[in-house]
């Protein structure tokens, strides 16, 4: 199905708070790895920013506390990004994406969560990242930038 891209707050170039611009992203509404798909008492709603650069899809610490998901000191470890390295931890996280009105079960994916101080500020309201696993390896898809818009042939689970 053919989609459009839509407005996401990404940090500015120059770190003085974050822009609006345009990007191939979807609604996402994530929930604990235990609980079903489904409306019920999860309005948590984010934006879900497509990179196709990130090995694995990546969310805040202040979601997980939103979604009353622990986090596993255990899983700590150094991570490295293009833009450097950083500390994260790993946690278990389903998703529900929606494309034209309608929402689709992604299934329940590891994902990172960076330990930075952006992460832990609920107030920021960054993107999740939708990386290669967790997202793009459940999902068909083309991207046409200079059309500002995308094709996806929604996941199964």
């Amino acid at each position: 199905m053919r989609l459009d891209y839509m407005s996401v707050a990404v940090p500015s170039s120059d770190g003085g708070g974050l822009v609006s611009v345009r990007r191939a992203a979807l609604l996402v509404r994530p929930r604990p790895a235990n609980r079903t798909p489904g409306p019920a008492g999860q309005n948590l709603l984010v934006d879900g920013l497509l990179d196709t650069g990130a090995d694995k899809s990546a969310v805040p610490i202040w979601l997980l506390e939103e979604l009353g998901i622990p986090l596993d000191k255990r899983t700590r470890r150094k991570v490295y990004s293009a833009s450097g390295p950083f500390w994260a931890y790993t946690a278990k996280l389903g998703m529900e994406i929606q494309c034209n009105g309608q929402w689709f079960d992604i299934g329940v994916s590891d994902v990172l969560v960076p330990d930075t101080p952006w992460s832990r500020d609920p107030l920021l309201r960054r993107p999740i990242l939708l990386g290669l696993k967790g997202f793009f390896n459940k999902a068909r898809m083309y991207i046409d930038h200079t059309r500002e818009e995308f094709w996806l042939e929604p996941p199964t689970g």
